[in-house]
Parts: structure tokens; sequence; C-alpha cells
């Protein structure tokens, strides 16, 4: 089973390069200017001394995960305008636990992980971390959560591995997986309730999915090559994800049809997340051999660096507003 610091299909040999420790270490409160954005570097929980973003919402709160300096990572909120989180904390008798989404109402979503490396989802609303049901088994991960409150994540029963499911007012749903395939995994969900993630087979092979009221569709590939991954979904029901072909290339799937991404400048690349303006974020290696932050916009073939020389970046969500949240060297970045 995967942990969560690390799951092999979503940050492929990208998120270890991206916290490493940087060649000039920023401090919390530190701005830059970056293509056409300002970073402002954010405070991990007190005693911690790295951290990083993987969700905001339109309002602008953030969430990720900080190191304590105590021990285990936990999950943490930063609230528009200030530096340092608050402490979601873990799911009782856990010891860690990382915050992946939060949507419009402030409602949380993420994963929290006992030390035998099992992984529960929980929600956190109201001040308060709670469980979410697991059918037939007891681990699962939440990856995404709408407006409406519905959760798009993967749970883990025995003998039958991973399984895509929805989660809504205390009640599962299981999305299956696409025919030949044998796991799954629900990555993003609009607040239309699609859902899209990935299938895979036994034989290794990975296909973007699309599902929406019961049905799975297969998004393909670009240029026909076995790996795909679909990580983002804006109410539009455009898709953002990527294909290995066979390096990293993020695509576009919209009205049926999967568009690459630009890649002047860039070597491999992923993408993460898309909001309603169209513009997606994701991560790429440029030319200097390392991880940048990196912005694609609607009918623009370029993307945009949002890195600095000599640190590792990444980027991994974007609200409607164009505010970006990701991480650079040991540090969560929020981009405006």
């Amino acid at each position: 089973m995967e942990t969560m610091e690390r799951l092999s299909f979503m940050e492929p040999a990208v998120e270890t390069e991206t916290r490493a420790a940087p060649a000039t270490a920023p401090q919390p409160g530190d701005t830059f200017k970056a293509g056409n954005k300002t970073g402002t570097f954010l405070a991990p929980l007190k005693g911690g001394a790295s951290c990083h973003a993987r969700g905001i919402n339109n309002k602008g709160q953030v969430v990720g995960a900080s190191d304590t300096g105590s021990g285990p990572g936990h999950a943490c909120l930063w609230q528009p305008g200030e530096l340092v989180p608050m402490d979601l904390g873990t799911l009782e008798g856990d010891e860690s636990s990382i915050a992946s989404a939060i949507n419009n109402k402030g409602q949380v979503v993420g994963m929290s992980q006992d030390a035998k490396v099992r992984q529960r989802p929980f929600l956190w609303e109201d001040g308060e971390m709670k469980p979410m049901v697991v059918p037939e088994g007891e681990f699962g991960m939440a990856f995404g959560i709408n407006n409406r409150g519905q959760v798009a994540g993967t749970y883990f029963f025995p003998g039958g591995g991973w399984c895509a499911g929805v989660w809504h007012r205390g009640k599962v749903k299981k999305l299956g997986v696409l025919p030949g395939d044998n796991v799954s995994f629900a990555l993003g969900i609009n607040n239309r309730g699609q859902v899209v993630g990935m299938s895979q087979a036994s034989s290794g092979d990975q296909h973007p999915f699309l599902w929406y009221r019961g049905t799975m569709i297969n998004l393909g590939t670009l240029g026909g090559f076995k790996r795909g991954i679909a990580t983002g979904i804006n109410n539009h029901g455009q898709v953002a994800g990527w294909d290995n072909i066979p390096d990293e290339w993020p695509f576009l799937w919209e009205m049926c049809s999967m568009t690459k991404l630009g890649m002047r400048g860039i070597k491999r690349a992923y993408a993460y997340d898309i909001n309603a303006r169209g513009q997606i974020v994701g991560i790429a290696k440029v030319s200097t051999g390392k991880w940048h932050a990196i912005l694609w916009r609607p009918k623009k073939p370029d993307p945009v660096d949002l890195g600095l020389p000599g640190l590792s970046s990444g980027t991994r969500a974007i609200n409607n507003r164009g505010h970006i949240v990701g991480s650079m060297g040991n540090l969560a970045v929020l981009w405006k």
C-alpha cells in the first residue's frame, strides 16, 4: 500500500525533489515576482521547519500539511492574510495527516495515517476532524471536495485493491473501474458531481477517466500511449491531467478532444488542477534540470514559469480568482 507522502501514480519522482533543501533558504513572509504573479512564502506550524500547500478555495483559504517539530506532520489550514496555519490534528489513534482540498464552505478533506502507514479519509468541519465511512475495509484517501460536500477519493478493500468512490452525507458510492482494469482512484470532482481520476489494469496500463451519473468513460491518451491520469476538472467539464508518451506531457480534455499543453522550455510536466477560466497549474522540469511551478493559460501557447532559479518548486491547485498554491524549497507558497 502506498503512503500518503508518495503515491507513485500522482507524484512520480517529483514531490521528493520539490521538497528537498533549497540552495537559498526562503523565510516565511518573503515575497518574490515570477511570471505574472507575486509569490509569498507561508509559515509552517509552530516548531516546524517545512510545509506544503495542496488546496485553495475561492475565499483564499489554503490547506496542506506541515511538520510539527516534535513528530510526524499534520494537516493544516492557512486563513487569508495569515502566515502561520492552524493545526487540524489527526484522527484518533493516528500520528500524521495531510489535507488535500477545501471547498468554499471551509470543509476540508484529506488522509490521516497511523504508525503502520494505514490511511483513513477524513472530513474536517466546524473545528472537528471526523473519519469518513469506508465500505468493505478500513483504509482510504480523500482527494477532492465540491461545494455540495461531495468527496472524491478511493478506498481499499481486502482482496480487491483500491476502488474510486464518492462520499456524500455519510455514504459512499462505488465508481468501479474501466473495462479490463482492476483498481481505480478518484482524484477530482466539480460542483456538478463529475469525477475524474485514473483506472489501472493489472499490466500497469493507466487510463484517465471521467465519471458522471453512473457512467465511467475512458478519456484516451495522447498518441495512443498506455498511461494517462486525469487530475482536475472545472465546472465547465474541462479536464486537466497528463500522459506518458514516454516522457510526461500535460493535457487539456474538453468536448471529447484531448490536446497537448505548451511545452516550450520544458522537458517533462504534470498538470494537477484547472479553474473556471481554464487556467491550469502543475509542475515541470525546466532546462536547468530543476522542477518548477508552472501555469498554463488558455489560448497562450507558452507556459509561465512561476519558479525561482536555484529552487525546486511546484503548484498543486488554483482557484477561480487565479490564486495558486504549492511549494518552493521547504515552504508552502501562495501566488497571486
